[in-house]
Parts: structure tokens; sequence; C-alpha cells
């Protein structure tokens, strides 16, 4: 079944280390909440906190994140199990979260669709690959994508913070 529909954005490493952060002291809040509450309410309420955080990094985990491409437009949505999914063609595709694909790309348009690799720094992978998801088809993505459409395309270069001497950008894109 498909989750839920969430814009074309990813947020950056830095927020979601900061996520994190806030997810694990929410949920020692509520663990030491639900082991003080003296009312059957409280530690109801705290094991529903709890399950919720449950559910969310379950989801994260488990679900592979769909990316479809149609009318110039790109959005995503999650997909735990299988769904079936009509292209514009009128050809009928079986999505599934297959566990080596974190990520699939519906193309649902007459045109290829391009997922291109930039590498910057002193990496021994230096340059960039691509990989194409043809035209009215579904194809597993290596890397969620930094950069979405032939509009947001890539930096020329990055800045690199710490001890890392390289970093990895990913584009998914079309025309």
């Amino acid at each position: 079944m498909l989750i839920g529909s969430l814009p074309t954005f990813l947020v950056s490493l830095d927020l979601w280390s900061i996520g994190y952060v806030v997810v694990f002291i929410a949920v020692a809040a509520a663990f030491e909440f639900a082991r003080n509450a003296q009312t059957l309410g409280a530690k109801l309420t705290s094991i529903a906190v709890l399950a919720w955080f449950a559910i969310a990094i379950v989801m994260n985990v488990v679900a592979t994140t769909v990316y479809v491409i149609e009318n110039g437009m790109a959005f995503h949505m999650l997909l735990i199990g299988t769904a079936p999914y009509t292209l514009a063609n009128g050809t009928t595709v079986s999505l599934s979260n297959a566990a080596a694909d974190k990520a699939l790309v519906v193309n649902n348009t007459a045109d290829q669709v391009r997922f291109e690799t930039f590498h910057y720094g002193s990496s021994s992978d230096s340059g960039y690959g691509s990989s194409y998801i043809a035209a009215y088809s579904v194809g597993p993505i290596p890397h969620r994508p930094d950069h979405f459409g032939p509009f947001d395309r890539p930096p020329q270069s990055v800045s690199v913070r710490g001890h890392a001497r390289s970093a990895t950008r990913y584009w998914l894109t079309w025309q």
C-alpha cells in the first residue's frame, strides 16, 4: 500500500541529525514519564507516544521511497508491501519494496529519466556517473536524490567540513 504523499524535497543530513536527537529526548522523556506515572491514562499516553516513535522509525527503515515523474513534475511517496500503479500509456506496473531497493523511480513520461551521481573532492570515485530509467517504466536508484529536475542541478563545487575530503550529490532529472 502507498502511505502518504510528500513534497519533493529532502532535508539535509544536519537537520536529520537534529531530528534524531529530538526524537531520542522525547522517547526518553516519555519512558521516564510512563515509569513514574500514577494514573492509567498517563501510562497509556506515554505508551502511545512511544509506539508512534517506533512506527516512525520502522517506516524510515522498512519503507521504500517511490519518486513519480509525470507532467514535468516530481513527487514522492512511501511504499510498504506492493501496490499497482497505472502509467499514462495504460500499462499497469507492480511496485514492490524489495529489500535491496530503498528508492524506486516511476517514469510516467514519454522521455527517459536520468539519475546522476556527482563526486566532489579527493574521492576515489571522482567524476560522475549516470543511469537511465526508460519511458513509462519503473527502475531502482541506489540513493535518494539531493536534487530534482532540470532546474535544480547540483553545484559545480561544494565545501567539505571536518575530516571528510570528499562529498557526493545525487540528481534525478528529466528532459
